[in-house]
């Protein structure tokens, strides 16, 4: 992997965080969010991995 790569994914990681952790908060915060943990989780770690 080059320095591109590193840097694309370390991006990619960052932001799948911080949007599960989103997520997560809204399960257990609201009612709502049970319905949406599995399918925007699963979503954004495919989207924010293989952005390409």
């Amino acid at each position: 992997m080059n320095k591109e790569d590193i840097k694309k994914s370390c991006l990619a990681a960052f932001f799948s965080i911080i949007t599960i952790g989103a997520l997560t908060i809204l399960t257990y915060k609201t009612e709502l969010g049970v319905f949406l943990i599995a399918s925007f989780g699963s979503s954004m770690v495919l989207l924010f991995g293989y952005p390409e």
